[in-house]
């Protein structure tokens, strides 16, 4: 098992010869305690930003599908309002994924950034 180790020493001299004393401190659990309470802020603010965005983008959201009904109830085979409907649709799909977000999962995005994975991170456990 790998253990975490905080290792400091001082130099001292003993009789007309320099010592090394050295102290070994195990922080393995400080260190996992640390690692989990940083995790646990990071889903916190990704839950808080994704249910934010949800909700911002829910609302014109609901008004486009207003005007896309009224639209449709005209003219039933406007396929510019059809094909509009459906992007709704899976932008609602997005959405509720953002409001069912659980965990902090991340994915390669471009150039080598990173971003949460809004799929993996709103799987059901």
């Amino acid at each position: 098992e790998i253990r975490t180790v905080l290792w400091s020493a001082e130099v001292i001299k003993y009789g007309d010869e320099e010592c090394l004393i050295a102290l070994t401190r195990d922080i393995t659990d400080r260190k996992k305690a640390e690692n989990e309470r940083i995790m646990r802020e990071k889903v916190q603010g990704v839950l808080e930003t994704a249910g934010a965005a949800s909700h911002e983008l829910n609302q014109p959201l609901q008004y486009i599908y207003y005007l896309l009904d009224e639209i449709l109830e005209e003219n039933p085979d406007s396929r510019p309002a059809r094909d509009l409907k459906k992007q709704c649709d899976r932008m609602r799909e997005i959405t509720t994924k953002l409001e069912s977000i659980t965990t902090y999962e991340i994915t390669d995005y471009v150039q080598g950034s990173r971003i949460v994975d809004i799929y993996k991170s709103s799987e059901k456990t």
